[in-house]
């Protein structure tokens, strides 16, 4: 089964003592003979449903036939292109060069089989099309065109737009509370303030590193110790951060942030205290 135009390959699979000597096939049921070949190929212009018989010849004049009701079913050929859902691009304002990852939701009366973003193609993961493309190195207005395709090759397309900017302002990180008072269970905050003229990719880490030991806090009572967050034009992001501990004293440890859009790393320290 299938649409049309349909093509298939008949195979015989007769067997003969005396050897079989010709063969005429009935693709349709029309009663003409379509082909004497013995594994012949088909197509059917039309949608419908079709009768296929094959007759065989022996050498010594027997004959015997095969016919398989309803046995090919033909679909008018499918002229309805994709639905182009929705297109979230993670970051509007970027720097030159930067990765700009594209989110497509796509859907289709018989299946979406490839989505693109200017010609990169897509990964389909759960029901959802990603993958990222690289912006320009010059500095302007851009659109991103992508393209949904379906089984029969019908195409659907949109655009969204974007802009590359040369950068400007930064990026800096703090923790509040400080000291963060607690014991137990509580929630810290890592804040990322953003004066940039873009939209930016920020990797946030936790460490203890150039702390002395005695004071450096324990890693594992935080619940998250690395994140990767995108931080909008101009936007404060807080990133809550859950604490468990009855270590009892003062504790300190580092937050780093790096700005992928200014390829440099904001650093703060953060203080927890048990009394």
């Amino acid at each position: 089964s299938g649409f049309a135009p349909l093509t298939v390959q008949f195979t015989d699979l007769s067997q003969s003592y005396d050897g079989i000597i010709a063969w005429e096939w009935d693709f349709n049921g029309d009663g003409i003979v379509d082909s004497n070949e013995q594994n012949p190929t088909y197509t059917y212009d039309e949608a419908g449903i079709y009768t296929v018989s094959l007759t065989v010849y022996e050498a010594d004049g027997d004959s015997d036939t095969e016919t398989k009701t309803d046995y090919i079913t033909v679909t008018s050929a499918d002229t309805i292109p994709p639905t182009i859902q929705e297109i979230v691009l993670d970051r509007q304002k970027v720097p030159p060069g930067s990765l700009i990852h594209v989110r497509v939701k796509a859907s289709d009366n018989v299946g979406v089989v490839e989505v693109n973003a200017d010609g990169i193609s897509l990964t389909k993961t759960d029901g959802v099309w990603e993958g990222e493309i690289t912006a320009p190195s010059t500095s302007g207005n851009y659109t991103i065109t992508v393209k949904a395709i379906d089984e029969a090759g019908n195409e659907a397309q949109a655009e969204v737009g974007y802009s590359v900017v040369e950068p400007t302002g930064s990026i800096a990180v703090t923790t509040e509370p400080k000291p963060l008072v607690m014991n137990g269970t509580a929630i810290l905050y890592i804040k990322l303030i953003s004066t940039a003229n873009f939209d930016d990719r920020v990797s946030v880490e936790i460490t203890t590193e150039g702390i002395p030991a005695e004071y450096a806090a324990d890693l594992s009572w935080f619940n998250a110790t690395s994140f990767e967050v995108i931080v909008k034009e101009g936007e404060t992001k807080l990133l809550p951060v859950e604490i468990t501990t009855t270590a009892k004293g003062y504790h300190a440890f580092r937050t780093e942030a790096h700005s992928e859009g200014f390829n440099a790393t904001s650093t703060d320290y953060g203080i927890i205290y048990v009394p």
